[in-house]
């Protein structure tokens, strides 16, 4: 099994929007959430985007009002010094900000002393070069959590993580990805395209 970056760690976790649509489409993140020890936020910015994926018509798997009303999610308010950082990641040029529910994440993350959830690699890369202490993790991560691993059965840790890649479209990094075809196999590994890369480069190429 792929070792989480979170499988030692007491901190909070606050989780970007694509985390939140991956859970969704996993069809059940409350469970995964519930299994997790990690106290896990949103911000108010992640919040909005999500709920205005759902007005332009995108259907959540699990839906998002039910995530964020359940008990293992707090709703985060950036203080004075996460205003300041999330100002210091939107404004400027193009290619030295990030978006909003990003920004706000990391922002959050700094003023809890948490863990950001990541997924885009743009994201994360100017993450690591302004706040190098920050710990960051991938949706995978969570879904690799040994308190995860433990609470569902084989068959249905393989139908999570098979639906947050097809439907959520979840971004793995190198790391996870032979891991993740040793669960659920080759022939269903090659119908997420977010794992097409690295079955090239395992020398097991999509036929699909």
């Amino acid at each position: 099994m792929g070792q989480s970056c979170l499988d030692e760690v007491a901190n909070p976790v606050v989780a970007d929007t694509s985390v939140f649509i991956n859970l969704s489409a996993s069809g059940f993140a409350t469970d995964i959430l519930h299994a997790i020890p990690n106290s896990v936020y949103l911000t108010e910015d992640v919040l909005s985007e999500l709920q205005e994926g759902e007005r332009r018509g995108h259907a959540y798997s699990d839906p998002i009002e039910r995530i964020v009303d359940h008990e293992r999610v707090a709703i985060a308010r950036l203080g004075d010094r996460g205003m300041e950082c999330f100002r210091s990641l939107v404004e400027g040029s193009t290619v030295d900000t990030i978006d909003d529910g990003e920004a706000a994440t990391i922002a959050c993350a700094l003023e809890l002393n948490g863990i950001a959830l990541i997924d885009d690699g743009k994201a994360r890369r100017i993450c690591a070069e302004r706040f190098p202490g920050l710990v960051t993790a991938f949706t995978v991560d969570l879904l690799f959590h040994r308190d995860v691993q433990s609470a569902f059965p084989r068959g249905k840790l393989a139908l999570l993580i098979f639906n947050a890649l097809y439907d959520g479209r979840m971004k793995v990094p190198v790391q996870f990805a032979k891991p993740i075809i040793d669960v659920f196999g080759l022939q269903r590994a090659g119908q997420c395209k977010t794992l097409w890369r690295h079955l090239r480069t395992l020398g097991m190429p999509p036929s699909g």
